[in-house]
């Protein structure tokens, strides 16, 4: 039922435990063995673990967590919020130093890490600059470790506020230093719910766990939305073994950013030029989408060896995080698999609007959803709201820049249709203000840049050549497509110069260079910025 609601996650936690009980909450996949955890157990389970914290002495305390994606990790997120200490999620991609950093500025009290982060720890241990308590997710030899046993059975569930604490969630960071975002209760539930409300996310859906776990994104909408909808999550080797865990689990929807939807794209487009099927593919796709004018779905029996190798029940995929074109969604839909393409921010908790079957607009990034207000000022989008965050921690001058009177400033660039689509033009760091006055969305022709194939990363921006402010792009090129090809630079110039004949010269793509390597990103694809 749609009118659910919860205001803080150990509300959520309760519900779904008492709602779900015996069904699998998760579905671990550890050297081709299966382990399913129930919502029963996961609620004991955190239990015993705040029972843990308070035998540590670490209620009411900043308790960071260094890790991949694992039911550890998440049993320690819930433990730390549910009983009042505050959880900060930390990428376990980040250098010791960067991490140290995080660190302190969070001001953690304790990090509580994964086994394979065993050296990372043991640097931290060693720095004069960060002495917190360390504790391994896992039994070992050199720090302490969480123990269930010999532990209090008393209860020890506090009351939470709804407006308290329960997360420090860093920003990635795309354009400079990576900002504390400090997220209550009430942020992550209110956001839960208004997703769950899409309708988008079933009791009988099977999820599979992919995203870095210390995003929000992975947090609230693989996480947290799977277990209020009552879903089961999977959890295998994340991006790595994407289509070795397909296989094994089996799931009817993904939770993804562009750079996964790209991949798994690549490699069905791949799997039919190999097998030879481009025009039997073309001719079918014609087809189903002339039929379904007339209400007769045949997409699943068309495609369905297009879909095996994900799984075979695959029917949803939501994005977010990024820019996605929308060819991408639209072919995901014409193979029978529902494509949804969403807008978040960290600040947001982080859904700020999705498309969903009732409404979908495929260049549109959706409506907003419940909890929230959007408004367009000067370009800029607003969003106000029980998602919204409360500010960046002990950081009250960018806090002041970034919210006004209950408003959040995003820094990304958009408009509202007259039916209240969201639309996103760019970012407004990114906008590059040339010489003559004008000002250019490099996102803009980056996604004209990427209607090329040939073309798998683009970073679009401003140089001088010659004394004059020009337009150029850093391109890195898809070699799976270029091996046919005499010329890259030759297919990509034409490309350019057909994108040109359509703008304005002061936003033409005046020169462009070729990157031998992938270009720079985050731990979540976006590529980063100078």
């Amino acid at each position: 039922m749609n009118n659910r609601c919860v205001d803080t996650l150990k509300e959520l936690i309760e519900q779904s435990a008492d709602r779900f009980g015996d069904k699998p909450a998760f579905r671990i996949l550890e050297d081709d063995n299966y382990c399913e955890i129930t919502y029963s157990q996961l609620q004991q389970d955190i239990t015993a673990f705040g029972r843990f914290l308070a035998a540590q002495s670490l209620l009411n305390k900043h308790i960071a967590l260094l890790g991949p994606t694992t039911y550890d990790w998440i049993v320690c997120f819930y433990g730390i919020a549910n009983h009042g200490s505050v959880a900060i999620p930390i990428d376990k991609e980040l250098g010791p130093e960067s991490i140290i950093d995080l660190l302190v500025r969070s001001e953690a009290d304790c990090l509580i890490f994964d086994a394979g982060q065993l050296e990372v720890a043991k640097y931290i241990a060693s720095s004069p600059d960060c002495k917190i308590k360390l504790i391994c997710m896992k039994e070992n030899d050199i720090f302490p470790f969480i123990r269930f046993a010999n532990i209090d059975s008393a209860e020890i569930i506090p009351e939470i506020a709804p407006d308290s604490l329960a997360a420090i969630v860093f920003t990635s960071g795309t354009t400079g230093k990576s900002k504390g975002v400090m997220l209550t209760h009430r942020n992550f539930a209110h956001n839960t719910v208004a997703s769950f409300r899409l309708n988008i996310m079933q009791e009988d859906t099977v999820t599979l766990a992919l995203l870095p776990i210390h995003h929000a994104f992975q947090l609230t909408c693989c996480i947290h939305l799977a277990l209020f909808a009552g879903a089961t999550i999977c959890i295998g080797q994340g991006i790595k073994g994407i289509m070795r865990d397909m296989q094994h689990f089996k799931p009817t929807l993904l939770i993804i950013v562009p750079m996964i939807a790209k991949g798994i794209l690549k490699t069905m487009l791949r799997a039919i030029e190999k097998a030879g099927k481009g025009r039997k593919v073309e001719r079918a796709l014609k087809l189903s989408r002339f039929l379904l004018k007339f209400g007769v779905d045949v997409r699943r029996k068309f495609f369905q060896e297009l879909l095996a190798p994900l799984g075979g029940n695959l029917n949803t995929i939501v994005s977010g995080g990024a820019f996605l074109e929308p060819e991408i969604g639209r072919w995901f839909d014409n193979i029978g698999v529902d494509f949804y393409n969403g807008y978040g921010i960290t600040e947001c908790s982080p859904v700020v609007s999705c498309n969903n079957k009732r409404n979908k607009r495929y260049k549109s990034i959706g409506k907003p959803v419940d909890f929230c207000r959007i408004k367009i000022v000067a370009g800029e989008i607003l969003v106000k709201g029980s998602i919204v965050s409360q500010g960046y921690y002990r950081d009250q001058a960018t806090t002041a820049q970034s919210y006004s009177d209950g408003w959040f400033k995003t820094g990304d660039l958009g408009y509202l249709d007259a039916d209240g689509y969201l639309y996103i033009t760019g970012r407004k760091k990114n906008t590059i203000v040339l010489d003559n006055g004008e000002n250019i969305s490099p996102e803009e022709l980056e996604g004209l840049l990427y209607q090329c194939p040939l073309i798998k990363e683009a970073l679009v921006y401003s140089k001088e050549l010659k004394g004059n402010q020009i337009l150029a792009a850093k391109i890195h090129p898809d070699m799976d497509v270029a091996q046919d090809m005499d010329s890259i630079a030759d297919v990509i110039e034409m490309h350019i110069a057909k994108i040109n004949r359509s703008l304005p010269k002061y936003k033409q793509i005046q020169d462009f260079s070729l990157q031998q390597y992938e270009l720079s990103k985050t731990s979540t694809g976006k590529i980063k910025r100078d």
